[in-house]
């Protein structure tokens, strides 16, 4: 509803905050569409891990906060790491041939089949790759 209100008032308003001639092009129409819903999950998935980690696993506020520390620096130097990339990428260079979604795609579908009692951190000495918490459809060739 407030979508619909937000476009109706751009529409008619001289000087709009988004101008809607922007989404005339279909491909940059469709990657502000896909930006919108990965924040959109990003968002929901810190609400309700949080909501998930108090209330199941009996974390602190403080604990769970610091629980989503590691995840929160590895979208920053993921971010950096990506625009290198990119870079790279437009001056002629040649893009990997691993597929880029493959990690999180292999990790998110172990973590909604794993048990409840997912352990957040492991312990000292042992391995995700050695207690089998990554699936061997995850590993490299």
């Amino acid at each position: 509803m407030l979508l619909a209100a937000f476009v109706v008032i751009e529409r008619r308003t001289t000087h709009p905050l988004v101008p809607l001639r922007i989404t005339a092009d279909r491909t940059r129409a469709t990657s502000y569409f896909v930006m919108l819903i990965v924040g959109a999950a990003l968002f929901a998935m810190f609400y309700f891990l949080g909501i998930y980690v108090q209330n199941t696993l009996g974390y602190s506020s403080l604990r769970a906060g610091l629980a989503f520390l590691p995840f929160s620096v590895g979208i920053v130097i993921s971010a950096q790491v990506a625009s290198a990339l990119m870079s790279r990428m437009a001056r002629g260079g040649r893009p990997a041939p691993e597929p880029r979604w493959r990690p999180s795609a292999c990790g998110d579908s172990r973590a909604s089949t794993h048990r409840a009692r997912m352990p957040l951190t492991s312990s000292p000495g042992s391995s995700p790759w050695r207690s089998g918490w990554v699936s061997s459809s995850c590993r490299s060739p």
